[in-house]
């Protein structure tokens, strides 16, 4: 604007705010806590001046924190939120191993045993995407993990789902190298989530090493008629069950 030098104070709908004076046009702000959407106001020796629009103030999502989670449930189903002023809480896992910044939660008990397909395909940002068991934030034990989903930075994961269990999903932002933290990528969040029929999923192996020709066994779900198993792109040879393959 114009005229700024000497002003005393900048207020965001009402609402004082820290503020500097660059220049004679111009005035750096802090929005501060408490702030409603509205107009800015700076008062100067000179008068009082208001912006001819409102300042629109972005609150966090009702879902931020852990405790907070939006329940969701059913076989399918949609939910979307806006993570832009999400933020990440103390003791908080990395989800996909990423440090994020902003993450919102979502809790869904399984209304049977199967393969449930959970992603964010339809968010507005690079997504990170993960499932947890567990009753805190502190004793949360990961299912599974995604960041980019067949090249794309939406998310996918598929996991065997146990009758009744309740399954925590958190959808944070990748932090783009910058530290996670306020930098973390966030905006529009679309989750999806949808039972699959056929869709094989590995829940474990034993053991988890061993030299060549060691007998392994994969557990899992939707193991009937595999057409190859292979070992980071080498086929084995084996056996299986509906459940389980040795190879």
């Amino acid at each position: 604007g114009t005229n700024f030098l000497n002003a005393t104070s900048v207020s965001f709908n009402g609402v004082s705010a820290s503020f500097t004076v660059t220049s004679a046009s111009q005035i750096t702000a802090n929005v501060p806590a408490g702030a409603t959407t509205g107009t800015i106001s700076v008062r100067t020796p000179g008068g009082v001046a208001m912006s001819a629009s409102s300042f629109t103030v972005i609150t966090a999502p009702s879902n931020d924190n852990f405790t907070a989670a939006q329940v969701i449930s059913g076989n399918s189903g949609t939910v979307s939120a806006n993570s832009v002023a999400a933020t990440k809480e103390t003791g908080e896992p990395a989800h996909a191993g990423n440090s994020g910044g902003k993450s919102v939660w979502y809790r869904w008990g399984a209304p049977s045993s199967g393969v449930w397909k959970f992603d964010t395909l339809g968010s507005g940002f690079d997504t990170t995407l993960a499932v947890y068991t567990g009753t805190t934030l502190t004793n949360v034990t990961q299912i599974t993990s995604n960041d980019d989903a067949s090249g794309s930075t939406s998310s996918s994961v598929t996991f065997l789902a146990g009758n009744g269990t309740v399954y925590w999903i958190a959808v944070d932002g990748f932090n783009g190298g910058n530290g996670g933290g306020s930098s973390a990528a966030g905006g529009s969040v679309v989750l999806n989530w949808a039972l699959t029929a056929s869709t094989p999923v590995i829940s474990n192996f034993s053991p988890v090493s061993g030299v060549v020709g060691t007998a392994v066994t994969i557990n899992g779900a939707n193991f009937v008629s595999p057409i190859f198993v292979k070992f980071n792109g080498t086929t084995a040879s084996g056996t299986f069950t509906p459940t389980a393959i040795n190879v």
